[in-house]
């Protein structure tokens, strides 16, 4: 119990971080799914990436292999390899029965009835052939029967008005409201509690440990364990069998499946680009472990120096003997080795090792990419990591990955509850967990941010093969941001950084491409950086975004209007970066990552030289975002004016720029952004509302809410500061009311002080089924995307960390605990960071204030509670 004397008492929770992440296991009773990937479960130690999953009709492990450094010789992102690992006894029998469906009377009194509602149509899926109703009174309740069966099915649809009627329900995974008003007679039925648990199998049981981030498979005859190894790039399977079973077998296959053809991956090449095949080595080193090995590996160039890379800079007048602008896809080797103790490799065919009268089973993938000129370079890095892998005990190495992923979980965490509203409480501390679970995995210390498009987890859903994407390898800013949003409220710093690292390792390529683009303009540029929307690995347009056969462009314009003058995340991505100097107060991450916002504002300065007549800065030819665009770079009628998307960005870049220390910076810098910030023209407003720009024409291109910039992500309006109001109206009237994807409205309201509209949408995106096929609820759906999409999941849980703890960042650096949480209807604990190296965790039950920690201790006179009582 919580005992106040002037301020709350500091206690602690009782649960561990790894304690609430272990509430959103995955529990499956068979594999019964496609054997293309969508049955996976996703694993990774923040560069490493391994989809597993069994495969139904042979009981083989299947694994996807990935690496966050592996680009082929197009730039494309692809899978180290394909693993397959058959056992005898095997895992799973497709001859083995499987429980039928209870079925249940009660059924329909899961489902609630809305008239307004209707599935969403991309994740429909059809009944079982030949089922109908047996009339029209009964169907609600056999079709709730029939839902509650079909696994990730979350509502259904029925039409009784029609002629004739329709004896079949439409049945959904994403029940959210439709784009468009649902016909004449539709009525949708939308799950309000978890379907129950199939009857458990007692042959087969699979769990996603999130806490421990490992695969356990356990059946009648074996238990098996697959994990990432949280301390090295590589994956570990082992495997024991039951008492009854005196040994077992087992053979791991390597499935190469690149070969030389015309490749069907990417998007706007200029040019036909052709794939490669990958070598498998058929005689690997005949001493140590790689004697016994399956060794295999893809060498960029192998097979001529045609690399998308000089594609790239020669068609953007970039050039290709830069000394700091190398080639990084030129010769980039990646590939691994299959190895374990008791097996052999098959001496007929390199892509196996088998062992035969196991009692245990070690089964190793190490995986490396290194840049060489020559493959026996990489052959000697790829044997010192398998021998250091080799050498350590597996228990020791168990142990270590447990730690580490303990510690990750114990730096943040949200446990929501309730007793009138579980279910909905349930599914967004669910998301929380799984979805940074996901951020971690992948993102943690990876070479590139992850990929919006499918992620790491892409698969073959589409049949169009396993690194099938839409939207190809760029990076788009808006689509790639927000799981690094969430990195300083949940302490992961070490996952913004890796981000940081990536943009900073393109910056040299950004400032000349910048410098190039603008050459030939009325206003060239001598130095700075313009990160566009839409980039290459090494900071230039795509091919076809930039205009094909066209190395300069008039005006600097590229050819795709979408992004032709969108710099916009280059703001946010200076800013995130002061953001972790306010937070963290690491003087030697300011020191790395700097030369990024100096060198942004330094382009935006030299970008918009001129002013208007009240001498203010005239940002034109402009445009904001990818919705209002530029189409003629010469007229004033046709570009906008001043948007407020970058206006609002210089403001929280500067404001914060001429605060830096000044051992960091020089008085000559801190006037100049000083000056710069004096000169931005105010954020244009009309009408009670921030508008998009001081002047913009013509009609929307996209769905962004630009005139919301301002809240999210540059935070000039929000709780705790001036004219929340007028932000509050702005949202009010936003032109694109939305709640998927990539879509801000979430955020915009945990932000804005609209409780209600936070936690209703919040609901929504934690209720939205699966990605059209996937099993593991966590992927999310296609959305503006690919699935499984990166952003639906991220844009919540962004949410949901704005309503706990909003950081004022006035000079105190405040913040505000709980302030738009809806405590009159959930309970929830939570330990999470704000400025100042401030970390809180507390706890509101019952709309109480169960327990508060700030530490440091001094913190706390900074904190103040809302809507909690104390």
């Amino acid at each position: 119990l919580l005992v106040l004397i002037g301020a709350p008492l500091l206690v602690s929770s009782s649960n561990s971080g790894a304690e609430i992440a272990a509430t959103s296991n995955v529990i499956w009773t068979d594999p019964l799914w496609a054997d293309d990937g969508t049955g996976q479960m996703p694993l990774g130690n923040g560069d490493v990436t391994a989809s597993v999953w069994v495969s139904e009709t042979t009981g083989d492990l299947r694994v996807l292999l990935g690496k966050s450094d592996v680009f082929d010789e197009n730039s494309q992102p692809v899978k180290v390899g394909v693993l397959r690992v058959s056992f005898d006894p095997p895992l799973w029998s497709s001859s083995a029965p499987t429980p039928a469906p209870i079925p249940d009377p009660g059924a329909l009194t899961r489902f609630h009835a809305n008239p307004g509602l209707i599935g969403t149509q991309s994740a429909q899926f059809k009944s079982p052939p030949g089922f109908q109703c047996s009339s029209i009174d009964a169907c609600p309740q056999e079709s709730a029967v029939l839902c509650d069966s079909i696994p990730n099915c979350m509502g259904f649809s029925l039409n009784k008005e029609v002629s004739p009627w329709n004896l079949a329900p439409e049945l959904f995974t994403v029940p959210q409201p439709d784009t468009k008003k649902p016909g004449p007679g539709w009525t949708h039925w939308q799950r309000v509690q978890p379907a129950p648990p199939t009857p458990h199998n007692d042959r087969y049981e699979q769990t996603l440990d999130v806490a421990n981030a490992t695969v356990i498979i356990k059946t009648t005859n074996l238990t098996v364990q697959i994990y990432v190894n949280a301390t090295s790039p590589s994956i570990r399977i082992s495997a024991l069998p039951a008492p009854h079973i005196p040994a077992f077998s087992v053979k791991a296959t390597l499935e190469p499946y690149r070969k030389h053809q015309r490749t069907t991956l990417g998007r706007q090449f200029c040019y036909p680009r052709y794939e490669q095949p990958d070598t498998v080595v058929m005689n690997p080193p005949s001493s140590g472990t790689l004697e016994n090995a399956v060794v295999w590996y893809h060498w960029n160039g192998q097979y001529g120096n045609a690399t998308y890379f000089n594609d790239t800079m020669v068609g953007q007048n970039m050039p290709l003997d830069h000394p700091d602008l190398p080639d990084m896809f030129f010769h980039r080797a990646f590939g691994g080795a299959i190895f374990g103790s008791g097996l052999t490799r098959n001496a007929s065919d390199a892509t196996v090792v088998f062992g035969t009268g196991l009692t245990t089973l070690d089964l190793s993938v190490v995986l490396h990419v290194e840049q060489v000129d020559d493959i026996s370079q990489w052959m000697t890095g790829l044997s010192d990591r398998t021998e250091s892998s080799a050498t350590l005990p597996v228990a020791d190495e168990i142990q270590a990955h447990r730690r580490e992923w303990a510690s990750v979980w114990n730096r943040s965490y949200v446990a929501i509850t309730s007793t009138s509203d579980s279910a909905n409480a349930k599914a967004v501390t669910d998301h929380c967990n799984w979805d940074r679970f996901l951020s971690i995995a992948q993102g943690r210390s990876s070479f590139a941010p992850i990929k919006f498009n499918g992620q790491a987890y892409n698969c073959n859903n589409t049949g169009k093969g396993w690194d099938a994407r839409d939207w190809g390898a760029g990076y788009w800013w808006q689509n790639t941001r927000q799981p690094y949003y969430n990195s300083l409220a949940e302490g992961d710093i070490d996952m913004i950084h890796s981000m940081f690292d990536f943009y900073l390792r393109m910056l040299p390529y950004v400032e000349e491409r910048t410098k190039r683009q603008f050459e030939n303009t009325s206003t060239p540029l001598s130095a700075g950086a313009l990160y566009e929307e839409t980039c290459t690995q090494f900071g230039l347009y795509n091919q076809g975004d930039w205009g094909c056969g066209s190395p300069t462009r008039k005006y600097g314009a590229s050819s795709n209007t979408y992004i032709r003058f969108h710099f916009t995340g280059s703001l946010e991505l200076s800013l995130m970066i002061l953001d972790d100097w306010i937070w963290n107060g690491d003087l030697n991450a300011l020191k790395r990552y700097l030369p990024i916002p100096v060198a942004v504002v330094e382009g935006y300065r030299q970008r918009f030289p001129n002013r208007d007549a009240a001498g203010k800065i005239d940002m034109w030819p402009a445009q904001a975002l990818e919705t209002w665009q530029c189409p003629d770079p010469t007229s004033r009628l046709s570009c906008p004016t001043n948007p407020s998307t970058d206006i609002s960005g210089m403001q929280a870049v500067l404001s914060r720029l001429i605060k830096l220390p000044a051992n960091i910076v020089t008085p000559d810098q801190i006037e100049g952004w000083a000056a710069l910030l004096k000169d931005l023209p105010p954020i244009p407003t009309g009408g009670g509302k921030i508008l998009p720009a001081s002047k913009y024409f013509g009609r929307p291109h996209n769905s962004e809410n630009t005139e919301l910039y301002p809240v999210h992500p540059f935070r000039v309006y929000m709780n705790g500061k001036p004219d929340l109001e007028i932000a509050q109206e702005t949202y009010r009237q936003r032109p694109h009311p939305c709640n998927d994807g990539w879509c801000q409205d979430v955020i915009d309201a945990a932000m804005l002080n609209l409780t209600d509209e936070a936690k209703t949408q919040v609901t929504q995106r934690a209720n939205a089924g699966p990605a059209a096929g996937f099993r593991f609820r966590g992927f999310a759906a296609h959305y503006q995307d690919y699935e499984p999409s990166l952003d639906h999941f991220a844009f919540m849980r962004t949410a949901v960390n704005y309503m706990l703890l909003n950081p004022i960042e006035d000079s105190a650096q405040r913040i505000l605990v709980f302030p738009t949480f809806p405590t009159n209807s959930w309970d929830v604990e939570f330990k999470l960071h704000g400025p100042l190296s401030t970390t809180i965790e507390a706890s509101c039950k019952g709309g109480e204030l169960e327990y508060l920690r700030v530490d440091p201790p001094n913190r706390l006179a900074e904190v103040t509670i809302l809507n909690c009582k104390q």
